[in-house]
């Protein structure tokens, strides 16, 4: 085991640092040492070896600099572990190669390894790598020792007593591997040493009873006959396939079971059940938005009431681009990039915490006043701009060479003045000001909060516009086929006629309906218009489906598809015409609640389409575990796919996909004639876009769609003009 992309902890870096690479020093010294002690000492090689001695020892470099080579990635409390096949490069070794020979072969063989990966991909630093092969040389010594005390399995037939003390040996590297890896993230990132080993040896269990029956198999087909080892190759694809799989369910397991307690929790009045649903943060290892409006209440109430403190809220621009072009693990490295940075500006008393997704808080305590009543602000504004000119700083994510831009929201306050609540609720303020200004630094203006603290009443409003008829308006969008002209169906959208604020895009309320007790409400609200027109529809005469978008939170509630089948009743659709519009992740949770939604669903009839599909971190995977009938190619492609060949090939691909799985594929957000050629040569046939329609009322997309019917039923007509409205 070796660690990668670490996260990070608070307390006493410079300490921990200088502790970490004395440990690493030792342990570099202890696998010389090993190395060149055992070289040295008698082989215990049969004079008539026919491979002899040189050979047996570039077998053995081989050996381990393949299997370092042959990672997977676990994530732990402190980032990212590397997971390899290290146990079944021991067991072999131990058969074909002198044991005091193997720490030698392993220093060379996994500082190889690791030295072509760092070149070849995400850089690493000499002395990372130097740490990872002296760990693995360490742990190979010692387990060389252990199995030699319990037999000589050199070039032996093996016997059940010869196994089990290779067995011991490959338990000796994997305790020695994982134990120095997690003492040394103690050491660098504070983790709890045994939090990680446990963790680890979870997710590394299978892998390791793979690993040796691998190498025990291989020891037995070279003594049967060498030759049979050509039929290897592909059963060792497939079974680091299988790893993958393994390590991925998990990962995804996880997330959903710690997504689903989280809402669960939140749906109770419990505060205290609500505050340990939601307090852990293992991506970065920073306090987050429970955690800190705690502790920064109490840091507040220890401080004199005229003591100045600041509030800096940071968010990262065009975050979601590095998901959706590097995908999430890119930005998992970021957040965890951006969250090291701030600490290394944060001081003793100062609370840093990541309030979620790409947004940061830290908390100064230590605001110095020099007698006037300007300098707090001055001081926090220079702070503000530190960090924003220190995230600038070139690094590389991914392998991509980028400079981080943020927006910071400034707030400074007294102690006694406010609580940590209100010192966000102003620094979000002053955030967004940043964002729509020209800089990226705002301090918070209270001539300006009248409009936000007013924000703060969407919920209590929404409430009674559900209660209404006429502010929630449904929108239609047809999405049409490229070669007829026919409507292929029709996404219902929302839209809220404000009575004060005027019209609202979902944007401006669909995220905090979605963290609040009237999704339920709002679901039902909106399938039950979408249904109304849909049953409209029927008694024209058209036979359309008709899209609503589903939340991820809903498919956790069990009673979602008897109130879908109610609806459907009530209003005369048959099932077959709704189309549930749900997101990848939301697929390929393993939770037990959302299958049996997704396959209530399914019985009743109900089609499912995959929207925003190939952003997701596994767009082909859930497709064997959940049966869909449309995707839906994201808009960020379409856009990009004249001038990117990358998003133009996810296209492309994801057209194919769907003709051999018999699936509808609909591209979305088609804004220009260009695009709209360009999907047909890639063998698109439906899309849904500016360039077709605008979403339009329901009392007028009755109209529109008979005349497409019409009109497609004679004859192949061009659509629209680009540029029409």
């Amino acid at each position: 085991m070796t660690s990668a992309l670490p996260g990070q902890s608070r307390a006493g870096p410079s300490d921990r640092s200088q502790r970490a690479r004395v440990l690493t020093a030792a342990v570099l010294v202890t696998a010389l040492v090993a190395a060149v002690a055992a070289v040295i000492a008698p082989s215990g090689l049969p004079s008539d070896d026919p491979l002899g001695g040189l050979a047996r020892f570039g077998l053995a470099v081989t050996v381990f600099a393949f299997a370092q080579l042959a990672q997977l990635q676990f994530r732990a409390a402190a980032g990212a572990v590397s997971l390899t096949w290290g146990e079944a490069a021991l067991v072999i070794c131990l058969h074909q190669v002198p044991a005091g020979w193997i720490p030698a072969a392993t220093l060379l063989g996994a500082g190889l390894a690791w030295s072509g990966m760092s070149l070849l991909g995400t850089r690493r630093r000499p002395l990372e790598i130097a740490r990872v092969a002296s760990s693995l040389t360490v742990a190979t010594a010692l387990a060389g020792f252990v199995t030699t005390l319990l037999g000589q399995p050199l070039l032996a037939t093996p016997t059940p007593p010869l196994v089990l003390a290779m067995l011991a040996g490959a338990v000796t590297y994997l305790l020695v591997s994982v134990g120095l890896g997690a003492v040394t993230l103690n050491l660098h990132h504070g983790v709890p040493t045994g939090v990680l080993l446990g963790e680890v040896l979870r997710g590394k269990l299978l892998m390791f009873v793979g690993n040796v029956v691998v190498g025990l198999v291989v020891v037995a087909l070279i003594e049967v006959d060498p030759r049979w080892l050509l039929i290897l190759p592909l059963p060792l694809w497939l079974l680091q396939q299988a790893y993958r799989h393994r390590l991925r369910v998990d990962r995804d397991r996880r997330a959903w079971r710690a997504f689903a307690e989280a809402t669960a929790a939140l749906d109770h009045r419990d505060e205290r059940g609500v505050a340990t649903a939601v307090v852990s943060d293992a991506l970065t290892g920073l306090t987050n938005r429970t955690a800190m409006l705690s502790r920064g209440d109490q840091v507040l109430r220890q401080l004199a009431r005229d003591r100045p403190v600041a509030l800096l809220l940071l968010d990262i621009n065009r975050f979601k681009e590095v998901n959706d072009t590097l995908g999430h693990a890119a930005g998992d490295q970021l957040l965890r990039l951006t969250a090291d940075r701030l600490g290394g500006l944060a001081r003793g008393g100062d609370l840093l915490g990541r309030l979620g997704g790409d947004e940061f808080a830290l908390l100064l305590t230590s605001v110095p006043v020099l007698g006037d009543s300007a300098a707090p602000m001055a001081y926090t504004l220079r702070q503000a701009r530190e960090i924003t000119e220190r995230l600038a700083a070139p690094t590389e994510v991914a392998g991509v060479r980028m400079s981080v831009e943020a927006a910071v929201g400034v707030v400074v306050a007294s102690a006694g003045t406010a609580d940590m609540a209100e010192l966000l609720r102003r620094a979000d303020i002053a955030m967004y000001q940043a964002k729509e200004g020209s800089g990226c630094v705002a301090a918070y203006d209270s001539a300006r909060d009248a409009t936000s603290t007013d924000r703060l009443a969407l919920l209590a409003e929404l409430r009674e516009a559900l209660a209404a008829d006429d502010q929630l308006v449904l929108v239609l969008q047809p999405a049409v086929d490229l070669a007829t002209g026919a409507p292929t169906g029709v996404e219902a959208l929302i839209r809220w006629r404000h009575p004060r604020r005027g019209w609202l895009n979902p944007h401006e309320f669909i995220r905090p309906v979605e963290n609040s007790e009237q999704l339920g409400t709002f679901t039902r609200y909106v399938l039950d218009k979408a249904l109304g027109v849909a049953a409209q529809w029927a008694r024209d005469g058209l036979d359309l489906p008709i899209s609503v978008n589903l939340s991820a939170r809903s498919l956790l509630d069990r009673r979602l598809p008897t109130e879908i089948a109610d609806a459907l009743r009530r209003h005369r659709v048959p099932a077959r015409r709704l189309v549930l519009e749900i997101t990848e992740t939301v697929v390929m949770s393993e939770l037990e609640v959302i299958d049996e939604v997704l396959g209530a669903l399914r019985t009743m009839g109900v089609q499912l389409a995959v929207d925003d599909f190939g952003t997701g971190f596994s767009s082909l995977t859930f497709l064997t575990r959940v049966a869909v009938d449309e995707l839906k190619v994201d808009r960020s492609f379409v856009l990009r796919m004249a001038d990117s060949p990358e998003a133009a090939a996810i296209v492309r691909t994801t057209v194919g996909l769907g003709q051999q799985l018999g699936l509808r594929v609909v591209a979305e957000g088609v804004e220009t004639a260009e695009q709209r050629s360009a999907l047909a040569e890639l063998g698109c046939t439906a899309a849904q876009g500016y360039h077709f329609f605008k979403p339009m009322p329901a009392d007028k997309i009755g109209a529109v769609l008979g005349g497409l019917v019409n009109g497609a039923r004679s004859r192949v007509v061009p659509l629209r003009a680009d540029g029409a409205s």
